[in-house]
């Protein structure tokens, strides 16, 4: 069959199959045809000209996630530069959605007793609980750890008179 170039009118004979091509902008991606098209949701696609025909090829924003695991006790949210367009809890996966070239920004808190042990992955920190990706342009899988914090205590311990003291097999004053 013949094609058109989409956001143009051109005529047909009765009976020809126009073959339909979209082709999505920078940032863009194809998403459906609205219209009697043989497929709304294939591209390519045709239509049959049995009559005159509407069509519209629609797109949307190109978006990627950054899919982030929890190990341990804490949480994580967007960050001060963050720019996702939803975020979706599912069990310890938190799902960021970012539109094409825009900059993931994403905070790990520890719950009280925890503490920021690292980000592994595609992205990968050891120092900083907020970890940035400028220019998202593809999907990102990352986990981020927590670990119980370790409190330590000093025991002090004096004789008075003749004797040791021990603890844990350890002498600990003699």
């Amino acid at each position: 069959g013949d094609s058109v170039v989409l956001g143009a009118s051109q005529t047909y004979n009765a009976g020809v199959v126009v073959n339909l091509a979209a082709n999505a902008g920078s940032g863009n991606v194809f998403s459906d045809w609205t219209g009697p098209v043989a497929s709304t949701s294939a591209n390519p696609t045709t239509i049959t000209m049995d009559q005159d025909q509407t069509i519209v090829a629609n797109f949307t924003t190109q978006s990627y996630v950054v899919n982030v695991t929890v190990i341990g006790s804490g949480s994580v949210a967007p960050g001060s530069d963050d720019k996702s367009t939803s975020i979706t809890v599912n069990d310890a996966v938190t799902t960021f959605t970012y539109a094409v070239n825009t900059e993931a920004s994403i905070t790990a808190t520890p719950a009280s007793g925890y503490q920021f042990t690292s980000w592994t992955g595609d992205k990968q920190s050891t120092v900083n609980p907020t970890i940035t990706i400028p220019n998202i342009n593809e999907v990102y899988n990352v986990t981020v750890t927590f670990t119980p914090t370790t409190t330590y205590y000093t025991l002090y311990t004096s004789v008075a008179g003749t004797g040791t003291i021990t603890g844990n097999s350890t002498t600990l004053g003699a």
